[in-house]
């Protein structure tokens, strides 16, 4: 099976459709497969949104920007999946981030006319798509909950518990400039963050691998 299709059958829309449903997808004039290069924008902030992104391979992030230059990176989405389903349908179908790629990425992308197709003639793809967008709302809800009531130490402490999941230790994927936009705030601020977390004796830092020492003391401060 070819990967892309593959990495296809894994999204919520269309994991339960069958090989061939999913390569006719591929031969659809509403649909094109699209290439990025690693910080290459793929939408930005204020595009009208008339098609459904699909992302087959690679990983992209979406981000805010504000006056100053600041960066914050609201998420980061790894191959697959699926980019603005909800936004696609909204009153306003405009995109409220940009969409960077991150490393080379492999689009699918889907216009609204095909998606409204799927959805009146194959009932499998409907149920998917309202799963994924559902899932998306309980997502955004938890960040904003997330960004809106918590100091960056709890934020940083729910981060480690989440990274660290069964185990104790583990190394940071991505460096502390990219996590410090993350969470929106300044590279000092999130060493400092780091710094307390470790005087409290609830982590031991060395570079980017991180062990956790209390983990009840981490979920104390990060409202688990």
């Amino acid at each position: 099976m070819n990967d892309l299709i593959m990495n296809l059958s894994k999204l919520k829309p269309f994991e339960e459709m069958n090989i061939g449903e999913l390569e006719a997808l591929f031969r659809k004039s509403e649909a094109c497969i699209e290439h990025y290069h690693s910080g290459e924008t793929v939408k930005h902030r204020g595009d009208v949104c008339q098609t459904l992104l699909v992302l087959l391979k690679g990983e992209m992030s979406t981000e805010m920007q504000g006056i100053e230059g600041k960066r914050l990176v609201l998420e980061k989405i790894e191959a697959p999946g699926i980019l603005a389903s909800g936004i696609l349908f909204s009153s306003e179908p405009v995109l409220p981030v940009d969409i960077v790629a991150t490393n080379h990425a492999v689009i699918l992308s889907m216009k609204k006319e095909l998606i409204i197709e799927l959805c009146m003639t194959n009932e499998k793809f409907l149920r998917g798509l309202l799963k994924d967008m559902g899932d998306r709302v309980v997502l955004l809800a938890k960040k904003v909950h997330s960004f809106s009531l918590n100091t960056l130490k709890e934020n940083l402490s729910r981060y480690l518990l989440e990274k660290a999941a069964e185990n104790n230790e583990f190394t940071l994927d991505i460096t502390k400039d990219e996590l410090a936009s993350r969470f929106g705030v300044a590279r000092p601020s999130l060493s400092r963050a780091f710094s307390e977390l470790v005087k409290e004796g609830l982590i031991v830092q060395e570079g980017r691998k991180v062990k956790l020492l209390d983990k009840n003391g981490l979920k104390k401060l990060g409202d688990f």
